[in-house]
């Protein structure tokens, strides 16, 4: 029996997890980011 299957799985759930990670973090840290860089609010987006 092969376990390719399921390390798929877990990189595709590694990276989801990652991803949605990060995008909830940019949301928090926001206003840091566009003071810290001098973006606008059309920069960030």
């Amino acid at each position: 029996m092969s376990y390719y299957r399921y390390r798929i799985l877990a990189l595709l759930m590694l990276a989801t997890t990652i991803n949605y990670f990060d995008r909830s973090l940019m949301g928090i840290m926001s206003p840091e980011l566009i003071e810290w860089f001098g973006w606008t609010k059309q920069d960030y987006s």
